[in-house]
Order: C-alpha cells, then structure tokens, then sequence
C-alpha cells in the first residue's frame, strides 16, 4: 500500500469519526481524486479495491457509516431525555465497535489490498456497526416505550382521581 493511499485513508477516518475538521479531497490530496469510478457498482464498492483511491473512499465511507450510527443514537437518547425531562441514557453506545477497532481492521485491510483487491476485516468490521445500529434501536424504542407506558398509566391514573 503507498503513503498516499495510507495519508488519505487516514485522513478520511479522522473526518468522519469526528476527530478534525474535514477537507475536500480534491483539495488536501488531488492526485487520489483523479481516477473516476470505472460503473456502478466500482462506486458501490463491491470489494474489489485495488485502485488506492477507492480503497481510500471505501475507509472513508464505512467511518462515516459508524459516525453516523453513533449520531443517531445520541440523537435518540436526547429526544428520550427532552420528552421525559431526565436526564439522556446513550448506554446503546456501548453495542458499537470502538474506533480502535476500525483502526485495527483499516490497517490489516490496507496491506493486502494491493494484492487481493479486498477489505475482510472492514466488510466484518462494517456488518458489525450494522448489527450495533440495530441493537441500538431495539434498546432504544423499549426504553422510549417503558417510559410512554409509564406516562400512560400516569395520565391515567390522574383523570381517574380526578373523576
């Protein structure tokens, strides 16, 4: 794998996970930015990565996949926390894969994929933060609906002693 592909990689990572302002990539490495998706399915990322600035954009997508997951389960925590007036839970984060983690699977990844072509690690990695969005939700949506049972039986409970 060659520095740039690497340089960029990187860079891709830490703007999308969040970790520093972001820069165009025509404007902070231009000579990755060059080739075009041969189709589709190239920009779809099917795996076949041996083109460095696709395997640069494939890193930069899965991070922001995560960063985004985890976004809107901080979201949810939130509007849980401004609905019922307590105080936010965001323990779904915890289901999610740790930055470590995606670092961990980006550098084994990018060393064979000047020979395979292929990113195992992060396609596992990326199923992972799929299967941690899921759990997240479901955790989440009983959370949401213990509390609006409770506010039911609540409102309930009051029209009932007010009758």
């Amino acid at each position: 794998m060659d520095n740039r592909t690497l340089i960029a990689a990187s860079a891709l990572v830490a703007a999308f996970t969040g970790q520093v302002g972001a820069c165009p990539l025509v404007d902070c490495l231009p000579g990755l930015s060059e080739p075009q998706f041969q189709s589709r399915e190239d920009m779809l990322g099917l795996y076949d990565l041996k083109q460095p600035g696709q395997a640069a954009m494939h890193v930069g997508l899965i991070a922001a996949d995560l960063r985004i997951a985890r976004l809107e389960t901080e979201n949810r925590a939130l509007r849980i926390a401004l609905a019922t007036g307590t105080t936010p839970d965001d323990s779904s984060l915890r289901f999610y894969p740790s930055l470590n983690s995606f670092l961990d699977a980006m550098k084994s990844d990018l060393i064979q994929t000047d020979t395979t072509g292929r990113m195992p690690q992060l396609r596992h990695f990326e199923q992972r933060v799929r299967n941690a969005d899921t759990r997240a939700k479901i955790a989440d949506a009983s959370r949401a609906l213990v509390i609006e049972s409770a506010q039911i039986a609540a409102a309930a409970n009051a029209n009932k002693q007010a009758n």
